[in-house]
């Protein structure tokens, strides 16, 4: 048979099957399928070889005799299926979608009942959760879940109404976690080389470099080290959040049983796979044991690692959390999603939802938060609180900015597409922020992004933390006038506000800004009058927020050639930042990975590093269209009245253009290439000088698809010309005969 499966056995005793995928290709060979088959014996894994073959025998013949997934589950063994079609996914999931599904968000306007929709943005450890907090009175379940040791942050969603309480989980896909366990184990076999505290590979192994996922929640841990008078030593928090993280004990509740077994296995595997890769780099990298070879050696010999002893430790691995998320959804095999039954009962209620969402260091080893991609919560959340209790509305939170990144070069730098996809369903953004310092690390990115994409109208500014605003001769109003001061400054240095914008936002930033101390207590206390009035004008502008919006009167019209020049500027920048020099500054592994992310339709750019090449250019585009959206070549069928009204139809014309140019960006520089462009950039390029070949390869797509007006035919500069007619609800142009 000319493409048929192979199985092995990896020292666990466990079988695994591999073999080339008929359908999905990478370059010009079928995807290479490394799969667990979780059988010990020989002769059951022979026989599930012999079911993969005839699915393979199928495909060679013709793809349409193979049958789908589900008539497949009715014939061939579960790890045979999901070996065979998990890979099959056409693009990256859309799990919004998928919960929407589930149990659909409620509209804006019903029966005369409003829900506004309400964006909480801020960098981490603000006290984002903190405030939801008490908006919910959800302090006592720690929901949304925050502290020192979390986990990957969910996009949490939360519906509050006088309803049953009730959820919707999603989780992220078993081929993503896969990638992310792979990367896992190959930084935790760098690490291993050098050292031999095990408690720290474990830690390499099972939190990722950017402490986004956190398996051991799942799978437990190593106790911790105790030092010098019994102190804990534990260096896998070193990220605070909060002050009073629910987080007690000192490991897991099973780490003298099967889990600390198992997570011994795969530090002994770890350090099996360093060992003989590193040794291999050196017979073939520096086989004189030269001084000058070195350095090769330290850089690339991680590439030497046996890929069927990775793999199957990965599958190993991944099994483990599949087992648990067995147990914790009453599922067979891992779910895409899973409904609470909805409950009256608040405390059955969070019983039920605790495992998805707590981080707990009692609990872990019973934990699966970090295998969950979001959560859609409803209920009649903070009732009693107050006479202005929180009314009708949705919230959504999710990651925080500066979470990771910290070797991302400033000009890769980009607010998450998961974030600002929020913007437009957003009927108000809080953006939520330190009182001391303000405005400082990515906020103002922030607030600038928000800005140019049309949606300052809708942002409100909290800041947390008031009480450590330094001025003993200040009352709690001069304090506050002081820190918007400070803000105000911040705002005027922004090159790419829109001046209008600027002006209108300050003379309404006193109205737009709310300042909260003390949130890590439980409950605001009565003597905390000042926290306690912000905190029901905040609530009052969320409930008012749902503003009616009429089709614009007059509508601005622009010249095609001062368009086709900001493009052409936008894209130029964007090509020198994404050039070969500076994608070279990465270490080979980050090229790679981003290749193989979007390649693989995992992501639209490699999220652990937050390297969105199509929201790089689309955010450069949208600046550079902003400034020339200010200045309209003429109105029809007359000016706007008055500098509000204009502001008003020009934030319209920024939105549409915002959402329709970073939809063309992802489809032009990523979607329409995937298969054809950055797969082969993944597969096709291996080696010591694949670094240099890869980030040419890179830079090249990326010059390719994004063309200003003055290359090939600039159907990228027309398409983005007919993004900006249709914003400004017309067809008319004007040209100056050039």
């Amino acid at each position: 048979m000319a493409n048929s499966a192979h199985v092995y056995q990896a020292r666990s005793g466990k079988w695994y099957a591999s073999f080339h995928h008929p359908i999905v290709r990478e370059g010009t060979v079928g995807k290479k399928i490394h799969r667990s088959l979780n059988v010990s014996d020989e002769g059951e894994a022979r026989r599930l070889e012999m079911q993969i073959n005839e699915l393979l025998l199928m495909a060679d013949r013709s793809a349409s005799q193979l049958p789908t997934r589900t008539d497949a589950e009715g014939k061939y063994a579960a790890p045979v299926v999901g070996a065979f079609f998990d890979c099959m996914t056409p693009a990256p999931i859309d799990y919004r979608a998928l919960r929407d599904e589930l149990m659909p968000l409620p509209p804006r306007s019903e029966e005369g009942r409003t829900c506004p929709r309400i964006v909480f943005v801020g960098g981490t450890g603000v006290g984002k959760s903190r405030l939801i907090h008490h908006l919910l009175n959800t302090a006592k379940e720690n929901f949304p879940m925050r502290g020192a040791g979390r986990t990957t942050v969910a996009d949490t969603e939360i519906l509050v109404d006088q309803v049953e309480y009730g959820a919707v989980v999603t989780f992220y896909s078993k081929n993503e976690v896969r990638e992310v366990l792979r990367e896992n184990v190959l930084e935790a076999c760098v690490f291993a080389r050098d050292n031999s505290d095990r408690q720290k590979i474990a830690l390499k192994l099972l939190v990722d470099s950017g402490s986004r996922f956190r398996f051991n929640f799942v799978l437990g841990e190593l106790p911790v080290p105790v030092g010098p008078q019994g102190v804990v030593v534990d260096e896998s928090d070193e990220d605070d959040d909060d002050s009073d993280a629910i987080e007690t004990g000192n490991g897991n509740m099973d780490a003298t049983g099967h889990r600390l077994e198992r997570l011994n296995e795969f530090i002994d595997e770890i350090k099996a796979i360093s060992k003989e890769a590193y040794e291999r780099a050196r017979e073939e990298l520096n086989p004189q044991n030269k001084k000058e070879d070195e350095p090769v050696v330290e850089e690339w010999w991680t590439q030497y690692a046996d890929k069927k002893m990775v793999e199957a430790l990965v599958e190993e691995i991944l099994g483990d959390m599949e087992r648990s998320l067995e147990v914790a959804c009453g599922s067979g095999g891992w779910p895409d999603s899973l409904v609470i039954t909805p409950s009256s009962n608040r405390e059955e209620f969070f019983n039920k939802l605790g495992p998805y969402y707590q981080n707990s260091r009692n609990l872990f080893g019973k934990l699966v938060t970090p295998l969950v991609q979001g959560l859609w919560v409803k209920g009649n959340f903070a009732v009693g609180e107050s006479a202005n209790s929180l009314q009708r509305c949705v919230l959504f939170d999710g990651q925080g900015l500066d979470h990771d990144n910290k070797d991302l070069i400033n000009s890769h730098r980009v607010i998450p597409p998961e974030m600002t996809a929020k913007f437009d369903d957003a009927d108000a953004i809080c953006l939520v922020d330190r009182s001391v310092p303000a405005m400082v690390g990515q906020i103002p990115r922030l607030f600038s992004e928000i800005a140019v994409r049309g949606h300052l109208r809708k942002l409100a500014l909290v800041f947390t933390r008031f009480e450590e605003v330094s001025a003993p001769d200040l009352n709690a109003a001069g304090k506050r006038d002081k820190v918007l001061n400070e803000v105000a400054g911040a705002i005027r240095s922004l090159q790419t506000l829109p001046e209008r914008e600027r002006m209108i936002f300050e003379r309404t930033l006193d109205q737009r800004a709310f300042f909260l101390s003390k949130l890590n207590k439980a409950t605001i206390g009565t003597n905390q009058s000042f926290t306690r009035s912000q905190l029901e004008a905040l609530k009052l502008r969320i409930a008012s927020s749902v503003v009616p919006l009429s089709p614009p009167a007059r509508r601005p019209i622009y010249n095609e050639y001062r368009v086709a020049r900001a493009v052409a500027d936008a894209v130029e920048q964007f090509r020198s930042n994404w050039s070969t020099d500076q994608l070279q500054a990465y270490h080979w592994k980050i090229m790679e990975a981003l290749t193989n992310w979007i390649g693989n339709a995992r992501a639209d750019g490699y999220p652990k590093m937050g390297l969105y090449p199509a929201q790089a250019l689309g955010i450069n585009l949208i600046v550079s269209l902003s400034r020339e959206i200010d200045s309209p070549e003429k109105w029809i069928p007359s000016d706007p009245l008055n500098e509000e009204e204009k502001a008003e139809i020009l934030n319209d014309v920024r939105r549409s253009i915002s959402r329709d140019v970073s939809e063309l960006c992802k489809r032009s520089l990523i979607r329409d290439p995937r298969s054809v462009e950055w797969l082969p950039a993944y597969r096709d390029i291996s080696g010591t000088g694949s670094k240099k070949i890869r980030a040419r390869k890179v830079a090249r797509i990326l010059e390719d698809r994004a063309s200003p007006p003055n290359e090939g035919l600039g159907g990228f500069a027309k398409e983005i010309w007919a993004i900006v007619s249709r914003a400004s609800a017309g067809t008319e142009t004007i040209t100056d005969g050039r």
